[in-house]
């Protein structure tokens, strides 16, 4: 299987078998994801019970977790459970 440069995908099959199939680009570009893990720690600003995604690894000494809310690819719903979810744990 090769890709060629203007999005065609060619199957390698015996030459008079050769398909093509158009491949199509994602349309949605935002609040896209459907999967999210987030963890509960000390956020960037120093504040506990912070629910969002880490910033970096235990092992290089960081622990500082993030907020999801200024991202563009996790879904408002999403953001609306986490926020919910923080105020309660605070």
């Amino acid at each position: 299987m090769t890709a060629s440069p203007c999005g065609e995908i060619r199957v390698s099959r015996p030459k008079r078998w050769a398909a093509r199939v158009r491949c199509s680009s994602l349309s949605l570009q935002t609040e896209y994801r459907n999967k999210c893990e987030f963890l509960v720690g000390v956020g960037v600003d120093g504040e506990d019970n912070t629910v969002g995604c880490r910033l970096g690894k235990y092992k290089g000494g960081t622990c500082a977790v993030a907020a999801p809310f200024d991202t563009v690819h996790i879904p408002e719903a999403t953001k609306q459970v986490v926020k919910a979810f923080q105020e309660f744990i605070r």
